[in-house]
């Protein structure tokens, strides 16, 4: 993430959980080239990246490598584990030209896996995966902000014991945010 003014450059880091076996693949390579705190995991799926932070995970495959047959592959038992293991889960499907293979594998995956909450997103590059991986990381962190806020909100109200400085933190964070509803039920239910 690039700023222009004063040609202040900030970039945005954060902790990465990279299973072994990507260990000396180019997204790795990418990552760590981009200063991400990285750390190789023999705990984590085979080709997976995780972001704790943002509660995300990510499943790479490679789709030329699959053989026709995709149940004797192993392929759907190693994604259900993946969505068992991950509440946020995204395939990345890598294939530099989407072919009738590649794109009947993506087909039978999305409707295998219809009503769970794995996203399958077709990447051609390493560079595409790590552009789309950062993304939805970042904006996954900024979801939980809001939440974060009221789990904040309510630690302020329980500590303190004033009345006037609940009603100061209460203003503070209704002018933030449109959340008058939870502000005003968590206001009621502490100043019982």
């Amino acid at each position: 993430m690039t700023t222009n003014g004063n040609d202040r450059t900030t970039q945005w880091k954060t902790t990465i959980i990279v299973s072994t076996s990507l260990q000396n693949h180019d997204t790795s390579r990418m990552l760590l080239a981009q200063h991400h705190r990285i750390r190789f995991s023999d705990a984590v799926k085979s080709g997976s990246i995780v972001f704790p932070q943002s509660g995300i995970a990510f499943l790479i495959i490679n789709p030329q490598e699959l053989p026709e047959n995709l149940e004797e592959a192993g392929l759907f038992d190693k994604i259900k584990k993946f969505v068992t293991v991950h509440r946020n889960s995204f395939l990345l499907l890598q294939a530099p030209f989407y072919g009738k293979k590649e794109l009947g594998i993506m087909s039978v995956i999305q409707h295998r896996f219809l009503g769970s909450n794995l996203r399958v997103l077709p990447v051609r590059n390493n560079t595409e995966i790590v552009k789309g991986m950062l993304t939805i990381a970042k904006v996954r962190m900024k979801e939980d902000t809001p939440k974060s806020s009221h789990i904040i909100l309510t630690w302020i109200l329980r500590n303190n014991n004033t009345e006037k400085q609940k009603l100061r933190y209460l203003a503070l964070v209704d002018k933030k945010s449109n959340q008058n509803q939870m502000l005003f039920v968590t206001c009621a239910k502490y100043n019982r």
